[in-house]
């Protein structure tokens, strides 16, 4: 057990990979605190690679630490800026996007979406959770669009198709609601059986 955020002495003599892969298993572990610990100290050894500070954000999103997890996500954008690590940072935007959803930060979610979506514009989910911005503002058609770009991105999908769906419900277009939503049933998943059922020929 560590106590008082020390790690036990054979610590020290370990290597910043040996003491982050530590931390790595006591994440997965559901060990966060601790897993913490030994990342931290991974990080204060060695901060060259950005990928340990995108799993410390991770473990601090799991204890609510949320400022700190947009800090570390913004580290990971910082040293990640390159052309060949693109994919990466789109990533890691639509991370810090929804980062600052669960902060209340919506248009800082908005802008860190938008550059996801620069950054590689075929990042389908970027497409669904900006739609689901634009759900909140109330802007429905475009949050369609986005839906609609996703499902072109990849339409092997259920969350989209189940948020079309749902949105098609709502502005009265049943016909095209009952033909995302009869895709989704016929791979398994009965949520909307009652409504096809009731609503589709």
């Amino acid at each position: 057990m560590i106590v008082a955020g020390l790690l036990p002495p054979s610590a020290y003599s370990q290597s910043a990979e040996e003491i982050f892969q530590r931390g790595n298993s006591l994440g997965f572990d559901g060990k966060y605190k601790e897993a913490l610990i030994y990342v931290d100290r991974s990080l204060n050894m060695d901060s060259s690679l950005y990928q340990r500070f995108g799993f410390r954000a991770e473990l601090k999103t799991k204890l609510g630490m949320i400022d700190d997890a947009i800090d570390d996500v913004s580290r990971c954008i910082e040293k990640c800026k390159c052309p060949t690590r693109k994919y990466h940072v789109s990533d890691y935007y639509l991370e810090r996007a929804e980062l600052q959803f669960l902060n209340k930060n919506r248009p800082a979610a908005m802008q860190d979406v938008i550059k996801s979506i620069s950054y590689n514009s075929n990042n389908w989910k970027a497409y669904n959770f900006r739609s689901e911005l634009f759900v909140i503002n109330g802007e429905i058609p475009l949050a369609l669009a986005d839906l609609d770009k996703s499902f072109y991105i990849n339409d092997n999908e259920a969350s989209t198709l189940i948020a079309r769906g749902k949105l098609k419900i709502e502005i009265g277009d049943s016909k095209g609601a009952c033909s995302d939503l009869a895709k989704v049933a016929a791979w398994g998943i009965d949520d909307f059986d009652a409504w096809i059922r009731q609503n589709c020929k």
